[in-house]
């Protein structure tokens, strides 16, 4: 590595030069920004289908237009098409997103752009724990 990148490539500043790379100092800087640039938003409501699923647990961030969404849930009930819930921030478009548990891939869901989280859960992850995430761009 050293033969790669000499001390006069290291910069202090942002640079599109393929020749230099960040210092650890400034790459720091621009992580931690990064880091609390993004928010918490606790808009998300299970209120839609609260029979339909038990102990949820979910994050969602945003940063800028771009949201994360990551949770654990445990389904009580099958269904094609479960609606889960809402969300707020709605999406630009649709998105699609696997459901899995933690050996395999229990179903799928659907996070539309009125905001309604749904997702079609198989039989045999009833009681299951289940991952969820997906990313977005919010519509706002």
């Amino acid at each position: 590595l050293l033969n790669y990148v000499t001390k006069s490539s290291i910069v202090q500043t942002e640079s599109t030069d393929p020749t230099t790379v960040p210092s650890s100092p400034y790459f720091k800087q621009v992580a931690d920004k990064l880091t609390s640039d993004l928010t918490t938003y606790s808009s998300f409501s299970f209120t839609a289908n609260t029979a339909g699923v038990s102990e949820t647990n979910f994050s969602c961030l945003r940063l800028g237009r771009m949201c994360f969404v990551s949770g654990m849930m445990k389904p009580k009930i099958a269904g094609t098409p479960l609606s889960l819930g809402s969300l707020s921030i709605k999406p630009v478009n649709g998105i699609f997103f696997h459901i899995s548990a933690f050996d395999r891939v229990g179903g799928w869901g659907t996070f539309g752009t009125d905001g309604i989280l749904s997702c079609n859960i198989a039989t045999t992850m009833i009681g299951e724990n289940c991952i969820v995430n997906f990313t977005y761009v919010a519509a706002e």
